[in-house]
């Protein structure tokens, strides 16, 4: 088997999309993780929030912070849809992965592998987010973290506002 070196467990079962990951942003401050299965009807809305994060009325700098998604076992077009995106924005720092490998079946290994990667690409004093394929963040979501980040912190739990409309109740 080849070796991987960003994911040793699972060698040659994740595989990029579209740009490769570089060699770790030592200026990255967050790293936002979100594992997607079958997402391609929410996973543009959700990185189209990411990529306008704001401070203020300027931009959070692609600089200070990483988007990494990893497509688990996807069967419509969400990985379509991330290449593309990624493609369409391409200073945005967006990495995407895909897996079909069967030991990687559920979202808590998804969240995992994507935990293990962020942890060995961000600093010490840096964050790592998790967020969901369906999530829509608030264009100053970002900026709540990183004024955050002077504090120290283990564990930092945000609000979740479910759209009500797309839930049944039977």
């Amino acid at each position: 088997m080849k070796t991987n070196q960003l994911f040793p467990y699972f060698p040659a079962a994740i595989i990029p999309i579209g740009k490769q990951l570089p060699k770790p942003n030592r200026l990255a401050r967050v790293i936002i993780t979100i594992p997607a299965k079958n997402e391609a009807e929410n996973i543009w809305k959700t990185l189209s929030a990411l990529s306008i994060q704001s401070s203020g009325n300027k931009l959070i700098s692609p600089h200070l912070f990483e988007v990494l998604v990893l497509c688990n076992h996807c069967t419509d077009n969400t990985e379509e849809s991330c290449d593309l995106f990624q493609k369409l924005h391409s200073d945005f720092p967006l990495y995407i992965f895909k897996t079909h490998h069967p030991t990687i079946n559920n979202v808590g290994i998804v969240r995992k592998i994507l935990m293990d990667t962020a942890s060995k690409r961000i600093s010490e004093d840096g964050l790592i987010i998790m967020t969901d394929a369906d999530t829509l963040a608030d264009a100053n979501w970002l900026d709540a973290y990183l004024n955050l980040q002077s504090e120290l912190v283990d564990l930092i739990c945000g609000i979740i506002k479910p759209d009500l409309k797309r839930v049944h109740i039977d």
